[in-house]
């Protein structure tokens, strides 16, 4: 434990060295692009940090996906970077083992919004434990975390990446939206259909509303699967046992989406060159997510552990 617990704190510490040490002496590079190179790799990492880490039994930082990032280089001096990411482990946004938590961007957000934008968004009372998908681990607040202050720095660090007023409103709905989904709950009714439980409504209302989308467009995404047969459409119920990974699914997949739209906006203000990136020399360093042995552990995880 104590082996994985350090490793899982210092490697992406010694990844964000390395650059800076490639950045601070590259024989060309103006004394003002080094630090603003330095200094864009720096926030970049805050950012996806906060989509990316989540508190674990062995760190209150552990990076939940890979990161390759590459320094470009053209006749000596440093032109930009560029990152790619892996493997990013959306098993966290819907579970999480005892004292561990979900990704730092959705505790984030009820320390750092203003109570009238958590109340527009259903969030009123500031408080992740009233949701499923924050709540297993039974640690929503843990000593040694800042989430107030984890949310400053990354507004300061989206506003370096001109993240406007109107992308941050759609990244706060559709965060908030996944929360509301995972409270939605299932009944089996006498047909053997699975329907959305009444008790739960609300949440069908305010993730639909957050998501833009009607309330009973939503409700038929989550009781109905389709799939493509000779160039048919063909929908058909959800079965109760299985009803709860299709909710889960969704969540998953909109998680992930809003991860790689972060880490394509930060990709577009790193890299300004007309170049193809594939054809620009670079020199890469990979910043894999924590090598972690837990009791129950996600693909992501196992395939990591294992290489």
């Amino acid at each position: 434990r104590t082996r994985e617990y350090e490793w899982g704190r210092v490697k992406s510490e010694c990844a964000k060295q390395l650059i800076r040490y490639l950045a601070r002496t590259s024989p060309s590079a103006m004394a003002g692009d080094k630090a603003q190179i330095e200094n864009q790799i720096v926030q970049a990492s805050i950012v996806l940090e906060a989509w990316g880490n989540a508190k674990t039994t062995l760190n209150n930082n552990s990076s939940r996906f890979g990161k390759f990032v590459k320094l470009m280089y053209k006749e000596g001096a440093i032109l930009g970077s560029w990152l790619e990411t892996y493997l990013l482990e959306k098993s966290r946004v819907i579970a999480q083992g005892p004292q561990e938590r979900n990704y730092h961007i959705f505790y984030f957000m009820f320390k750092g919004l203003k109570e009238d934008e958590l109340h527009r968004m259903g969030l009123e009372g500031g408080h992740p434990d009233h949701f499923w998908y924050l709540n297993q681990g039974g640690c929503t607040e843990v000593p040694g975390i800042d989430d107030k202050a984890g949310f400053d720095e990354l507004m300061e660090s989206l506003e370096l990446f001109r993240f406007g007023k109107v992308d941050l409103k759609a990244i706060w709905e559709l965060t908030a939206g996944i929360l509301h989904c995972g409270n939605i709950h299932h009944h089996e009714d006498d047909s053997g259909r699975a329907l959305c439980d009444p008790s739960t409504e609300q949440s069908v209302n305010s993730a639909s509303g957050l998501w833009g989308i009607e309330n009973d467009a939503l409700q038929s995404r989550l009781e109905t699967a389709s799939m493509e047969v000779m160039k048919k459409i063909i929908v058909k119920d959800v079965p109760p046992s299985k009803v709860d990974d299709n909710r889960d699914a969704i969540t998953k997949a909109l998680f992930e989406n809003s991860f790689l739209f972060v880490v394509e906006r930060i990709n577009a203000e790193l890299f300004h060159v007309d170049d193809d990136v594939r054809k620009v020399m670079f020199i890469g360093i990979l910043d894999i997510f924590g090598f972690e042995n837990f009791i129950i552990n996600s693909i992501e995880q196992f395939l990591v552990t294992s290489a």
